[in-house]
């Protein structure tokens, strides 16, 4: 979205948001670190997430994630996004999705205190995830109705995919939280 200015966000009423930190095994947004600060100064809270790619260990791309967001213990649960993305262009595809993502989130959440959220579509969730992660919380993108899976751990919704927001240039994704998110330790 380029440039964020938080205090606008803040005086919008946006009570929390989740900020691109990584992404597979060597990506780090160039924005994390200012968006990170500046969110906290407008006082919204915030998380980190990782967007999990098949071409990298669960190990690798925890490792990148603790190694750029700093451990805050007023942070949100940080998240692991994890969707479907094209083919890997250098690296084979791993052949555990599930047991990838378990190591990045068993790691994430030793290092943090705090397990990570889930964030995941209804199409990786049957191509991977159903009837697994059963203990896990979940933020579900389910544009216009609300999540028809994880009925009973979805803890976000991401119900927009091109919303505006003063301060952001561009669309934004929207989200609502079923429950007060500071209160989310587990």
């Amino acid at each position: 979205q380029g440039p964020i200015d938080w205090t606008r966000i803040a005086d919008a009423n946006v009570s929390f948001a989740y900020i691109k930190a990584t992404e597979g095994g060597d990506f780090v947004d160039k924005r994390f670190q200012l968006n990170w600060l500046e969110a906290h100064k407008a006082g919204i809270a915030r998380g980190a997430y990782h967007f999990f790619t098949q071409c990298r260990s669960g190990r690798e791309q925890a490792a990148i994630f603790i190694r750029t967001v700093p451990k805050h213990t007023d942070a949100l649960p940080h998240a692991v996004d994890a969707e479907h993305m094209g083919p890997c262009k250098t690296l084979p595809q791993i052949k555990d999705v599930v047991g990838e993502l378990r190591t990045f989130i068993n790691l994430v959440g030793a290092h943090y205190g705090k397990r990570p959220l889930i964030y995941t579509t209804l199409e990786f969730h049957h191509a991977h995830l159903r009837g697994k992660l059963k203990t896990e919380r979940f933020w579900i993108r389910s544009l216009v109705t609300p999540p028809r899976i994880r009925q009973q751990s979805w803890v976000i919704w991401q119900y927009h995919n091109r919303g505006r927001r003063p301060g952001v240039s561009g669309p934004v994704d929207l989200n609502v939280a079923r429950e007060p998110l500071p209160m989310i330790t587990k």
